[in-house]
């Protein structure tokens, strides 16, 4: 008897978001697509659909998962976006910082490389100033999760009143 695991169900409900969403990802006056809501309302899953349509739409993506314990060394939730050579080359932290920005431009390759950042609030300080840098110099389009009653970074509430945010709630 064979097994099937990862069974993928189709998103209902939410096309006009994921529509929305995938429209803002073309629009270089939006930095991030903020997706807030309680536990379990899908916005990771909106968020992986938003992932999915743009890589078939020809965008570079990421995906990364803030916690708790991720967030006591800076840098580590976004370690899909660090150089491959990423070590201890440099402990001047404007070098560093540098060089992933230079890996994601080279990712990018003239677009903007799509990162899906799960649980946003859960990120450290540096990590958010480093995607603030990112989708400020073009480079980068953050669809960000977030539950309802949690911190948003200062970062991001910048960026919204700036007017280069999508909220969806």
């Amino acid at each position: 008897m064979a097994t099937t695991t990862g069974l993928e169900w189709p998103l209902v409900g939410r096309t006009a978001d994921l529509e929305r969403i995938v429209e803002a990802l073309a629009d270089p006056a939006v930095g991030v697509v903020h997706l807030v809501g309680d536990a379990g309302t899908g916005k990771s899953r909106l968020a992986q659909e938003c992932l999915r349509a743009a890589e078939l739409d020809g965008y570079p993506t990421a995906s990364v998962a803030a916690t708790d314990g991720a967030a006591a060394v800076p840098l580590s939730a976004l370690s899909p976006l660090l150089p491959p050579d990423a070590g201890p080359a440099s402990t001047d932290p404007a070098v560093v910082l540098d060089a992933v920005v230079e890996h994601v431009r080279e990712l990018g390759d003239g677009a903007r490389v799509v990162v899906h950042v799960d649980d946003v609030d859960a990120l450290d300080v540096v990590s958010c100033d480093l995607l603030a840098r990112l989708w400020r110099e073009g480079l980068a389009v953050v669809v960000a999760t977030q539950r309802n009653g949690t911190a948003t970074p200062g970062v991001l509430l910048a960026e919204q009143r700036r007017g280069g945010v999508l909220r969806v709630e």
